[in-house]
C-alpha cells in the first residue's frame, strides 16, 4: 500500500521542504497552506499520516486535528509549530496528536518521527484484524462445538429409547410404560 501524507503548513516553503524530504523515502505527500483546505482534501484522498502546522489562518492545526480524529480516530497526526506553548503541546497531545516538532523543523528527525508513527500505525492494524480473526475463529468454534454437543445428545437420546425398547421386549406387562 502506498504511504501517503498530507502536509499541512501556511509558509509553502514548510510544505515544499518537508515534501521533497519525504518524496526520498518514498512517500507520496500532498500539501494544503491551511485547515480547510486540508480537510477538502482529506474528504476526497486516503492519508496514512498528517503533518500539520498549528498557528495558521482560517483554521488552526489544533481545530484540524479535532476534526480529523472525529472523522478517523486512528489518523496519525505530528504537529509541527514555531511557537511551542507548553499549554498548546499538552491539548494538541490529549487530541490524540502522534508527536510534536517545533520549527526550525529538523528534516531527518521529521522523517523518523513519520517511519515511526507509520509502524505504530501498521501495528494497530495488525492488532485490529488478529482480533477481528480471533473473534471469527471463536464463532466458528462454538459453533462447531455447539454442533458437537447438539450429536451427542441425539445420540444419548437415542440410547436411552434402545434401551428401553429392549426393556418392553423383555417384558410384554410393561410395555410402553419404560418410554
Amino acid at each position: 500500500m502506498e504511504v501517503r501524507i498530507l502536509i499541512v503548513d501556511d509558509e509553502e516553503m514548510v510544505c515544499s521542504l518537508l515534501a521533497r524530504r519525504l518524496a526520498k523515502e518514498r512517500y507520496f505527500c500532498l500539501t494544503a497552506n491551511n485547515g480547510k483546505e486540508a480537510l477538502n482534501h482529506f474528504y476526497k484522498n486516503q492519508f496514512s499520516l498528517i503533518i500539520s502546522d498549528i498557528k495558521m489562518p482560517e483554521m488552526d492545526g489544533v481545530e484540524l486535528l479535532k476534526q480529523v480524529k472525529a472523522m478517523d480516530p486512528n489518523m496519525m497526526v505530528i504537529m509541527v509549530t514555531a511557537y511551542p506553548e507548553l499549554d498548546l503541546v499538552v491539548e494538541a497531545m490529549r487530541l490524540g496528536a502522534y508527536d510534536f516538532i517545533t520549527k526550525p523543523v529538523n528534516l531527518e528527525l521529521v522523517v523518523h518521527s513519520v517511519k515511526k508513527a507509520l509502524e505504530k500505525k501498521k501495528l494497530e492494524q495488525e492488532i485490529e484484524a488478529y482480533h477481528n480473526n480471533l473473534g471469527n475463529l471463536v464463532e466458528e468454534r462454538t459453533a462447531r462445538l455447539q454442533q458437537a454437543y447438539r450429536t451427542l445428545k441425539k445420540a444419548h437420546l437415542d440410547s436411552v429409547k434402545v434401551l428401553v425398547e429392549a426393556i418392553d421386549a423383555k417384558d410384554p406387562y410393561t410395555r410402553g410404560h419404560s418410554d
